[in-house]
């Protein structure tokens, strides 16, 4: 039986090393779009398990380190509904970790399939790269400067 109605539980990771943070830009975007790791919650998993997990099959590493849960979340819809592991979810809630990133560049690996490349970018060009109208990504941006102003990461 398919539940619906559902927001999925979901983990963004503001992952970042040294005075940089580390983007990904997925296939199924034009080349230019860019956004924070994140992915969704697997059932009987923690918060904190599901970024070492995201951070891992997005990227390819173990090697981070949670500095800080922000207090700050989001919850958005998707245009359509999509039914997972049996459940129709509408959308997507969720909560923000800052993430230091251990270890060196050229050991992440984008996971083939899902992200095409992932860059390294300063503060100042976060809001160019990430904030798109074109796309339906309602407050994402407002929302990333709320958890960057929160404090110190």
């Amino acid at each position: 039986m398919i539940q619906s109605k559902k927001y999925r539980k979901n983990v963004a990771l503001i992952a970042y090393r040294g005075i940089e943070f580390i983007l990904v830009n997925l296939e199924v975007w034009p080349k230019d779009y860019w956004k924070f790791p994140q992915g969704g919650i697997i059932k009987g998993e923690t918060e904190e398990a599901a970024v070492f997990r995201e951070f891992k099959e997005e990227l390819g590493s173990d090697k981070i380190k949670i500095t800080s849960k922000s207090n700050i979340k989001r919850k958005y819809k998707w245009d359509k509904p999509k039914v997972i592991d049996g459940i129709e979810y509408v959308g997507q809630d969720q909560t923000f970790f800052i993430v230091e990133y251990l270890g060196s560049k050229n050991e992440l690996q984008p996971q083939q399939g899902e992200i095409r490349q992932f860059c390294f970018a300063k503060k100042q060009d976060l809001e160019k790269l990430i904030k798109r109208e074109e796309l339906d990504f309602e407050d994402y941006w407002q929302t990333i400067e709320r958890v960057l102003n929160e404090g110190p990461r």
